[in-house]
């Protein structure tokens, strides 16, 4: 099956490695169409949730735990014309449920994303099961993680600029660094998957570029 994927009138604000083509590759991957749901977790400015819109007119759900972020992705929804088809939510995702349960949000969804290393944040096995009851049968899992490649050199390489001391600390300190002394490489996250009952679809690897 070959696919088609046109970005030219695509929300570009990306926050998180992949962009537009990344997220509308899932999409057609899950099958969407106009009667489908998305829940796009740690949306930034909304612009996966909004492209999933205008590609297949499905309504898409998202929130982040940023309150500015979810601002900026309700000024980039209005200006794709795609406002009845999104809602973004101010929210953390250890809410998530309750945010269900009172009728904020739907309880299962065809297509669930998250851009930007939010699984190993949160922690791999956490982060799958608190989703697993919200996916139907066939649903598909979208994101964009920390991997570990197999096989490369794990050499240290100078960057051309000073990383600000903030966020040093955070990737050192914070719940990335939980997440890099776990070392998981493709092989061990597909463990993961498989443990918890999800099966990889496909995946790729980013260029440094990204």
């Amino acid at each position: 099956m070959a696919i088609q994927i046109n970005t030219k009138h695509c929300c570009e604000d990306y926050w998180s490695p992949g962009g537009s083509d990344c997220t509308l590759l899932a999409g057609y991957i899950a099958g969407l169409n106009s009667n489908s749901r998305v829940l796009d977790i740690g949306c930034g400015s909304g612009c996966a949730s909004i492209n999933l819109a205008l590609e297949f007119g499905s309504q898409c759900f998202a929130i982040d735990s940023e309150e500015e972020y979810i601002q900026i992705a309700n000024i980039n929804t209005a200006r794709f014309g795609v406002r009845d088809k999104t809602n973004f939510l101010h929210l953390d995702l250890l809410n998530l449920q309750n945010s269900i349960k009172s009728g904020h949000l739907p309880e299962t969804y065809d297509l669930v994303i998250a851009e930007g290393g939010i699984a190993s944040y949160v922690g791999l096995e956490e982060f799958f099961q608190f989703l697993m009851p919200l996916l139907k049968p066939e649903s598909v899992f979208a994101l964009s993680d920390v991997i570990f490649r197999e096989g490369i050199s794990s050499r240290k390489f100078k960057l051309p600029f000073e990383i600000p001391t903030g966020i040093r600390e955070f990737y050192r300190t914070g719940g990335y660094a939980e997440a890099m002394r776990a070392r998981s490489t493709e092989s061990q996250y597909e463990k993961t998957l498989h443990k918890i009952g999800l099966e990889k679809i496909f995946s790729f690897h980013l260029s440094r570029s990204h």
